[in-house]
């Protein structure tokens, strides 16, 4: 670069020089105290464009790191864009959290939630990976509350009910305009319906029993009649405790210990009633919900107390899941011998249950001969869970 003297230059000027040419600063300055030099400045800057900077070899390094790193966080862009659908567009998105409760990991796990007008789904960006997702047609109801968290006061949580019951816990700051942005797109797919169609249950209330691929599906405070072994004799006595209504079985513990007080598999249960006895029940009346268990040929009933209001809704939840298990499946469809998840008996064998990752023993030799090829799950790869 060779110094120029020019007359008259203009901003354009000046700026067309410095990103072609670039421009060069020497300032030497020299601070004196009574004449005794005490600070000495020497400033050597050179202000280019980048190009012209890499090509005196100067900010090469820092110009690699820079275009790597954009490079990175282009594929991420390209990743996370690669994941909507043709036409699907994107209705409401905010930053958030997934309360995974798979197995024994539970944990919060942040990224970013989207809901389109397909489905809801959310989503980590480093690296990136689909948390969960779930279709319109799959979502039961929507609910927004918030709840008390360990660090702060008051959290906005979401809630994404499937048919089958099992709730997808989500966690962001605008809570409330994903609820109004999924309630509106249900109501344009005509499934208004499905809009305030009650409370799911409270994470305060979610057992630590819980299996694999299992869910509560109605939970709530109730009184067992529990038989017990005295010196006089046996006798029995009303206890308090939780009584839990899952896809698999229905349990009670109780409220003072914790422990199991009936633990019993929803195939096993026969009938459900509403019992009025002679005697005046711990909740003032005489009302009692009496479910019949069939065990080796056998019947006996369990006894539950509660409100009378609180009587009806346990009485309609174990009446239908009682007719659920009745019911007949579809011609080739088969159950889950883990979780006991409906589906097609070909998919069972050849891709395993979608709910609870149970995988057949076909599946298990294939994966013994790596030179058959393996049957890839519905929707390809890279996926989350779908419900």
């Amino acid at each position: 670069m060779q110094p120029t003297v020019v007359a008259e230059c203009g901003l354009t000027d000046l700026l067309e020089r410095i990103l072609d040419k670039g421009l060069v600063l020497y300032a030497d300055m020299l601070i004196t105290l009574a004449g005794v030099p005490l600070v000495g400045v020497s400033l050597r800057a050179a202000l280019a464009g980048m190009e012209t900077m890499v090509r005196y070899g100067m900010l090469v390094e820092w110009d690699e790191r820079t275009r790597d790193l954009e490079r990175i966080r282009g594929e991420q862009y390209r990743a996370e864009r690669a994941v909507f659908a043709d036409g699907e567009r994107v209705l409401s998105e905010a930053a958030g959290a997934y309360w995974c409760s798979q197995g024994i990991y539970r944990a919060w796990r942040p990224g970013h939630i989207y809901v389109t007008d397909r489905r809801v789904f959310a989503c980590r960006q480093h690296p990136f990976e689909v948390l969960v997702q779930m279709p319109y047609e799959m979502l039961e109801r929507v609910v927004a509350r918030e709840e008390k968290d360990s660090i702060r006061d008051r959290v906005h949580c979401l809630y994404l009910v499937a048919a089958e019951g099992e709730a997808v816990r989500l966690r962001a700051t605008q809570a409330p305009k994903l609820r109004e942005a999924i309630e509106g797109q249900l109501r344009v797919l005509g499934l208004a319906q499905r809009v305030e169609a009650g409370e799911p249950v409270p994470p305060e209330h979610q057992p630590p029993f819980l299996s694999v691929g299992e869910a509560v599906t109605h939970c709530g405070e109730t009184w067992h009649l529990v038989g017990h072994d005295r010196a006089g004799g046996s006798g029995f006595d009303w206890r308090r405790g939780v009584l839990y209504l899952t896809n698999m079985r229905l349990v009670w513990l109780d409220g003072a210990g914790g422990s199991t007080g009936c633990d019993v598999a929803l195939d096993c249960l026969a009938e459900a009633t509403i019992n009025s006895g002679e005697e005046v029940g711990p909740c003032g009346g005489r009302e009692a919900l009496a479910v019949v268990v069939r065990s080796e040929g056998r019947d006996h009933r369990l006894l539950f107390a509660a409100e009378m209001e609180a009587l009806g809704d346990w009485l309609s939840a174990a009446t239908a899941a009682i007719e659920l298990q009745r019911a007949p499946l579809p011609d080739g469809w088969e159950t889950c011998p883990r979780c006991r998840y409906a589906a097609p008996g070909d998919e069972l064998l050849n891709v395993g249950c979608s709910l609870c990752g149970w995988a057949s023993p076909r599946m298990a030799r294939r994966a013994l001969a790596p030179h058959r090829p393996r049957v890839a799950p519905p929707g390809g790869e890279g996926g989350g869970p779908l419900f």
